[in-house]
């Protein structure tokens, strides 16, 4: 993945984001240990089947906005778009893609 497209918004636009490109990541820190953990959240914020679960992993990373794609629709086969926006609203929309903003409610 490094160097693609699927981390293109985090790296153009200079928004942090949990995972960015994982190998790259892994080499710069030298194992894969803080890598893996962070990748499986992310499967878990598409994938997610459990509203507090899902909130708690956007709490813990502070994550503000929720990409949903063509890409990511492709690479997270179960992708539960249906939860996603009942936790954020919808901030963009331009044909296949969404983006969600989160606000954790304080």
């Amino acid at each position: 993945e490094s160097y693609t497209d699927s981390n293109a918004v985090s790296a153009f636009a200079g928004t942090p984001t949990i995972v960015g490109w994982a190998v790259h990541e892994w080499l710069w820190r030298g194992s894969y240990d803080v890598v893996a953990p962070r990748r499986e959240h992310v499967r878990k914020i598409y994938e997610a089947t459990d509203k507090t679960e899902l909130e708690s992993i956007l709490i813990t990373y502070r994550v503000r906005y929720i990409i949903v794609s063509s890409f990511e629709r492709k690479k997270f086969t179960n992708l539960n778009e249906t939860l996603i926006s009942s936790v954020a609203k919808p901030v963009f929309l331009n044909g296949s893609m969404t983006i969600y903003e989160y606000a954790a409610k304080k």
